[in-house]
């Protein structure tokens, strides 16, 4: 199970068409893969077992497993205007394992604030409105660029 990259996906679909999907990706690359690793390795879900294996029994639908950790789902309530969020996890054979409603539903340690802290830190911002065909995409850079002004009014403000 290699590992392509892990989106941090964050929607509010109480606002209808004024939604606004946030969606954080980290790409593995050779800087942040012992980050990645560590944390897929020590990550307690719903504190049954590390991601790693959660992710073994997702594949191999070991009900025994999925079972324990359902069980052990905490009791959070959605509130009216909430915000749902969803991790997914792309491994490099095009698959992929989400957990939806990550806050509500599981219990993961060293996730909030460790690792989405790296995640923001280190990946890519995107927010888009669903409800609007895709057309008003922000991607958020890193830094903002510098902004050149003039030192002195040019010839059309003079």
């Amino acid at each position: 199970m290699k590992i392509k990259s892990i989106t941090l996906e964050h929607t509010n679909p109480s606002l209808g068409p004024h939604e606004t999907v946030t969606e954080v990706t980290l790409i593995k690359s050779k800087d942040n893969i012992e980050r990645i690793t560590n944390f897929i390795g020590t990550a307690q879900v719903n504190g049954v077992v590390t991601l790693a294996e959660y992710f073994k029994a997702v594949r191999s639908k070991d009900t025994k497993v999925l079972d324990e950790v359902s069980k052990n789902t905490p009791d959070r309530m959605l509130t009216t205007g909430g915000t749902i969020s969803h991790l997914h996890i792309h491994f490099e054979d095009g698959t992929s394992i989400s957990l939806r409603d990550v806050y509500r539903r599981f219990n993961l340690s060293h996730f909030y604030p460790d690792f989405t802290s790296y995640m923001v830190e280190k990946g890519s911002l995107i927010r888009h409105k669903p409800f609007s065909d895709w057309k008003n995409d922000e991607i958020i850079p890193k830094s903002p660029p510098e902004v050149s002004r003039p030192t002195k009014p040019t010839k059309d403000l003079e």
